[in-house]
C-alpha cells in the first residue's frame, strides 16, 4: 500500500462505489460493480482514515474510506 502522504495526485479506483447513494445515482455509465469510477486524490485526512478522491467522469468530488479505494498503478 501507498502511504497515505504520496496519495495526494495518484490516480485510485473506487472499488465500493456502490455502498454510496449518491455515487451510485450520479454514475450513470453502465458497468458491473466490479468496475468502479476512477478519480484524483485531492486530499487524506490521516486522523479519520478518509480520502477525497476527484470523479472526473461526473465532475463530483467524494469524500470517501481509504478502505474504499484501489489505488492505480
Amino acid at each position: 500500500m501507498t502511504p497515505t502522504t504520496e496519495l495526494v495526485g495518484r490516480r485510485v479506483k473506487v472499488t465500493a462505489w456502490y455502498d454510496h447513494a449518491q455515487l451510485v445515482a450520479a454514475h450513470r455509465r453502465p458497468r458491473t460493480f466490479r468496475d468502479g469510477p476512477e478519480g484524483t486524490v485531492t486530499q487524506v485526512n490521516v486522523v479519520t482514515g478518509q480520502v477525497t478522491v476527484r470523479i472526473e467522469e461526473i465532475h463530483r468530488v467524494y469524500t470517501l474510506p481509504l478502505s474504499d479505494v484501489e489505488v492505480l498503478p
